[in-house]
């Protein structure tokens, strides 16, 4: 009796999932007042560590990564990823834009090993996906492949 009643309590500390998701919503709405509140102030709330933003022309000045919530930012809408490769991927490109860079040096860069092209298909696939789902359809066809065994993040234009 002693054991279930120990096993129930440890099961009764595991957050609900629900739980986790609104963690989630709420960071994400803090953030949004952070911004809404540094475009108000006309000043930077947010700690530089961890912060990037990658602005070689006009188009990448809407391009923001946290990476400290594994968040996306263009044009005002929020895309997150969690510390996956999609992310990691996009964030690659994004330190060069408008450039096409081979895939083995993208294995090398964003996985720190060789794997196969299918892999990054499928990473840039999923990557699409997110990006899309999150209203940035325009960013999602601006992670451009057809150049031959490379990518790129083609923001020309956008």
């Amino acid at each position: 009796m002693k054991g279930l009643l120990s096993c129930h309590d440890q099961k009764s500390k595991i957050p609900p999932v629900n739980l986790l998701t609104e963690l989630r919503e709420a960071i994400q709405l803090i953030q949004r007042c952070i911004n809404t509140l540094e475009k108000i102030a006309d000043v930077d709330l947010t700690e530089t560590d961890g912060v990037s933003v990658h602005p070689p022309n006009e188009a990448s000045l809407r391009l923001e990564f946290n990476e400290n919530l594994f968040q996306v930012k263009w044009n005002n809408l929020y895309c997150d990823f969690g510390p996956i490769l999609p992310f990691r991927l996009l964030a690659y490109l994004a330190k060069y834009p408008n450039r096409y860079i081979t895939h083995s040096e993208l294995l090398s860069q964003v996985w720190h090993a060789m794997r196969s092209p299918g892999a990054l298909r499928s990473v840039v696939t999923d990557l699409r996906v997110r990006l899309c789902r999150a209203g940035m359809s325009d960013l999602a066809k601006a992670v451009d492949g057809h150049q031959s065994g490379h990518y790129g993040l083609m923001l020309s234009g956008q």
